[in-house]
């Protein structure tokens, strides 16, 4: 069975973003990067939505998932509050990530 190599489109909302990319070859995801203009403070048991400065066209059919680090997690005790995050292929604002700091 032949396997067709799937296309997802990101634009850049703001020059500073980063697109995903996996760190290493047997990397299972892409990581994703916070785009901000100052920094910010997550208080303990407080939310916050982390920009990333993206849009995404998702093919119909597909979705992403976005999924905690458990280097953030162990490091920095933050993590995505709804885990695993769902975008859906009809969205196209910004991407944005709660992080919520435990």
């Amino acid at each position: 069975m032949s396997m067709q190599p799937l296309t997802v489109k990101f634009r850049k909302l703001h020059a500073a973003a980063v697109l995903p990319a996996r760190q290493s070859d047997h990397a299972a995801g892409y990581d994703v990067y916070a785009c901000l203009d100052h920094n910010v403070t997550i208080s303990r048991g407080s939310i916050s939505p982390i920009a990333t400065g993206l849009a995404v066209e998702i093919p119909p059919g597909y979705h992403i998932s976005i999924r905690a680090r458990s280097g953030m997690a162990v490091k920095h005790g933050l993590t995505p509050v709804n885990t695993p995050g769902t975008i859906d292929a009809d969205y196209r604002g910004e991407i944005f990530v709660p992080l919520i700091n435990l």
